[in-house]
């Protein structure tokens, strides 16, 4: 754990990408098969800026920071830290609400602790701030001084779980609105979000920002949009060529995508109007976020793309040659060897799905987080809307 948590302190944003790419490939249909990350990152960051997938519960923001300051800044604190965290885990297994509890069935055996998971938010949403000189494990921390009270019997004993209280609630409302000024995350950190939508697109209060939130909500959901038809035909082809070796297995055979792009062609026709110079500007706006240049290969095949769409229609660009050998072009740079189309061996390991799901920027967490804060503003008198 010690070293854990220096390495973390030492690059928080590096260690919070490492972990999305970690929980992604665990997720088959949301893994990035065809090289979209950097848009797909940049998008997330730029609504949503210090989230992860791996983040469950807003209250965990409050437990690791109790943990850890009840541990001090002593000899052995890391240690004593640990135990904090696997007490907090061994308590939350008591709570009526168990969603999102990290370490359920692991306990004490768990390796990748709920720190080590929210510690880049804490210090993007300056919860924690480090001395200069984070080398040593048991350099200090600084805490937030408006740190809400821990409650009584933390961390042995905690009956509300992650419901958070008024106080709770508003702090951490405050921690996150202060490091994100015209993002989407202000938005529905005052205005909470509905519990049903898929995207955060869908969902009407998300829908209601203005401004610069809103401008890059629209950009952001014409990507994830328009793209996902590259990712669903990328799967009817592997699904065609798993089917025509004879191999068995898969749950999703060729004829199994057919009403997913039928459904994409129905979207995209209705709501979204691609072209060139849209894709040239979706990339000034990712550039922007990531203050560097997007890969030049990953844009050259969002332009295309969104050229054939454009060109095309979303009904005739699915079964066009240009598409799929557009597709077929960017797996094998992307993956290189590890490419399935045309290589039996590695088709022989598809499991159906890969990358077919629509990039949605961490909006099943996010959602989560923000309806835990919005409960708890609810309670003992307070607002769920500003």
């Amino acid at each position: 754990m010690v070293a854990a948590i220096t390495w973390l302190d030492a690059s928080s944003e590096d260690q919070r990408r490492m972990q999305d790419i970690i929980r992604l490939f665990e997720q088959r249909d949301s893994r990035d098969e065809l090289g979209l990350s950097q848009f797909r990152d940049a998008f997330s960051d730029g609504l949503f800026p210090g989230t992860s997938t791996l983040h469950t519960r807003a209250r965990y923001f409050l437990f690791i920071s109790w943990a850890f300051s009840m541990a001090g800044g002593k000899p052995n604190s890391s240690d004593r830290a640990r135990r904090n965290e696997w007490a907090t885990i061994d308590a939350l297994k008591s709570a009526e609400d168990k969603a999102g509890l990290l370490g359920a069935e692991a306990g004490r055996a768990l390796k990748r602790l709920p720190s080590s998971v929210y510690w880049p938010a804490m210090a993007t949403y300056e919860i924690v701030s480090d001395a200069p000189d984070n080398s040593d494990p048991n350099t200090p921390h600084v805490w937030h001084p408006g740190l809400p009270e821990r409650p009584e019997g933390f961390p042995n004993s905690i009956p509300e779980g992650f419901a958070m209280g008024f106080e709770e609630a508003s702090w951490l409302r405050e921690r996150m609105v202060s490091n994100a000024p015209d993002r989407l995350l202000n938005h529905l950190l005052f205005n909470p979000p509905g519990e049903e939508s898929k995207a955060p697109w869908e969902d009407p209060v998300a829908q209601r920002a203005q401004g610069e939130a809103k401008k890059r909500l629209d950009l952001a959901a014409t990507f994830s949009e328009v793209m996902h038809g590259a990712q669903l035909l990328y799967n009817v082809m592997l699904a065609e060529e798993y089917e025509s070796y004879g191999l068995e297995g898969a749950s999703y055979p060729a004829d199994g995508y057919s009403g997913r792009l039928a459904e994409w062609v129905e979207r995209v026709s209705t709501s979204y109007r691609p072209s060139e110079d849209l894709a040239y500007e979706i990339r000034a706006e990712v550039d922007g976020i990531r203050s560097r240049p997007v890969n030049q290969f990953s844009f050259t095949f969002v332009r295309e793309w969104f050229s054939l769409v454009a060109d095309m229609g979303p009904s005739d660009v699915v079964n066009h040659p240009g598409a799929r050998e557009l597709v077929t072009r960017r797996e094998k740079l992307a993956k290189g060897a590890q490419a399935r189309l045309g290589n039996k061996k590695r088709l022989a390991t598809w499991g159906g799905a890969s990358g077919a799901g629509r990039l949605t920027y961490r909006w099943t967490q996010v959602r989560r987080i923000l309806l835990d804060i919005h409960e708890g503003l609810a309670r003992e008198g307070g607002e769920a809307v500003a």
